[in-house]
């Protein structure tokens, strides 16, 4: 695998942004025989975005798990870049983080690097926020992805928000404004509620939770309303808390659910 950083300016964002992109290369130890061509071939890898959870960053992924090493056996390129603590969302008062990832970051990497645009070979997933955003981003834009991974995610995050002036709720109207309305196009529930209503078919949902975490029981109750709804999903739980040794083994279980 290649690993390469880039630094480059957004014009969505209008600041200069961090991107981590790992790339299949092909090369195999056990075969010194291959010629160039077969290490090099020209051809568009399937992309898996990966999206950290709050206080991290793009990172994350590489530095405390071996999710390179699980791409790499699936010939499967990763993406991942840094939001902050935005929940992947155009805020009211700061960056239109959701229009960078499903617009902007898209056309960056296809452009620089060998990655298919189509539906089928691209992915979306996360911890904790980042679990909630892979969901979101993933059901506004099922012409986009053909799958999130949801892992130890905060799904129902922005159900119930409060929006008063007390912190940590405060940071909630430097998202938002002062129109709890803001925050509708961006809830799990509803977003699923209208692609039912209007017959439209939802991209393919992996879930998984660790048994000790905090957000195990909001969890199950999405993962029983999905079964409610009549909803295909993949759902696994497992010995655990919100930690890194829970989504090493589970990134590794949705790589390969993905079914590459």
């Amino acid at each position: 695998m290649a690993l390469i950083d880039c630094n480059f300016h957004s014009y969505v964002l209008n600041t200069k942004v961090n991107v981590r992109v790992v790339i299949p290369t092909l090369f195999d130890m056990n075969k010194y025989e291959k010629t160039l061509d077969e290490v090099y071939p020209i051809k568009k890898f399937k992309t898996l975005y990966l999206l950290h959870g709050m206080f991290d960053d793009y990172s994350c992924w590489t530095r405390h798990s071996n999710v390179e090493r699980y791409a790499e056996e699936k010939d499967l390129a990763l993406v991942m870049t840094s939001v902050q603590n935005s929940f992947y969302v155009d805020t009211e008062y700061g960056h239109n983080y959701y229009t960078f990832i499903t617009e902007e970051l898209p056309r960056f990497v296809r452009m620089t690097f060998p990655l298919s645009d189509k539906k089928e070979d691209n992915f979306i997933g996360g911890l904790s926020m980042g679990g909630y955003g892979a969901l979101m981003i993933a059901l506004r834009n099922p012409d986009k992805f053909a799958a999130a991974v949801c892992l130890s995610g905060a799904v129902d995050a922005l159900e119930s928000v409060d929006f008063s002036n007390e912190p940590p709720f405060i940071k909630l109207k430097a998202m938002f404004g002062e129109n709890p309305e803001k925050v509708n196009p961006y809830k799990i529930y509803s977003l699923i509620e209208n692609l039912t209503k209007n017959g439209l078919k939802l991209p393919g949902i992996y879930q998984a939770i660790g048994t000790e975490d905090f957000l195990y029981e909001s969890n199950v109750r999405f993962k029983k309303y999905l079964e409610e709804k009549g909803i295909s999903s993949t759902y696994e739980e497992g010995p655990g808390g919100h930690e890194w040794d829970f989504w090493d083994t589970y990134i590794k279980k949705a790589i390969e659910w993905l079914n590459l």
